[in-house]
């Protein structure tokens, strides 16, 4: 990962644990998302990522603990996107304590090159979280004031405020996204 991601990235407060290796995603099964004492769990089928809050942040202390189902939304219904086209599903968790939505990505190529454009949020801090598939994923993702790329498995941090933009180019695998609201 590119230093700028690090540097991003040091206010993180998230550890995933082991992800499963996983060549096809089924997208056939629903995604949910648990909050559970300090930890995001988010499982599609036998995939499973585990996001576990570390230190005194209180992020997660102010969600309440629950389970929400999936269901598939358009990027477009996200201010700053647009649809993302036919290589990317996105899952909403609607009725979550924090908007939050996991991106199916089959093919990278099969997507709108432009579907997220740089923004911010002023009242809420932003996780992203990328896993590639066995055969690998790459994004392009803004951070600071520059572009960047990623192709590993990450957890990224971006702080309220903050501009901010990800998009898959390649491969395949998934994308987490939670917001935390300032309050």
């Amino acid at each position: 990962m590119a230093e700028q991601s690090l540097q991003m990235s040091q206010e993180n407060h998230f550890r995933l644990g082991q992800v499963p290796a996983f060549d096809q995603i089924d997208t056939l099964v629903l995604p949910e998302l648990h909050i559970e004492d300090r930890q995001i769990i988010v499982t599609l089928g036998n995939i499973s990522l585990s996001l576990t809050e570390y230190g005194d942040t209180g992020h997660l202390s102010l969600l309440e603990n629950g389970h929400w189902l999936g269901v598939e939304q358009s990027l477009a219904a996200v201010p700053a996107h647009k649809d993302a086209g036919a290589g990317l599903k996105r899952f909403a968790f609607l009725g979550a304590p924090l908007h939050s939505a996991l991106h199916v990505v089959s093919n990278a190529a099969a997507t709108n090159s432009d579907y997220c454009r740089v923004h911010k949020h002023n009242d809420a801090a932003e996780l992203n979280v990328i896993v590639p598939s066995s055969a690998g994923m790459v994004y392009r993702v803004f951070m600071g004031d520059k572009w960047t790329t990623v192709d590993s498995t990450e957890v990224l941090w971006f702080p309220e405020g903050s501009a901010h933009c990800a998009i898959a180019t390649e491969g395949s695998g998934l994308f987490f996204v939670g917001r935390f609201p300032s309050t």
